[in-house]
């Protein structure tokens, strides 16, 4: 969406971007996109091997929902994000 936006010369008011990949950061950054939702891939993927592990090894139950945490950046803040992360 980002991208046909910027070619044609189209802006919106309240744009959210998914997802931090390089593109949508340089859209962020240049002012596209208001806003990026970030997900925490790595946590992600950490608890879910984390969950499957206790329940094969240990045979621990597993809990059926996990809430995860999610990120809303934007321009002002992207830069500090990357650097805690």
């Amino acid at each position: 969406m980002a991208d046909y936006l910027h070619e044609t010369h189209f802006r919106m008011k309240g744009l959210i971007g998914y997802d931090l990949l390089k593109k949508n950061v340089e859209r962020l950054k240049s002012g596209e996109v208001n806003y990026l939702i970030g997900q925490r891939p790595a946590m992600q993927g950490y608890g879910g091997i984390k969950a499957l592990s206790s329940y094969v090894v240990f045979k621990r139950p597993v809990e059926p929902k996990r809430y995860m945490p999610i990120d809303i950046l934007i321009k002002d803040n992207i830069d500090f994000y990357f650097e805690f992360e």
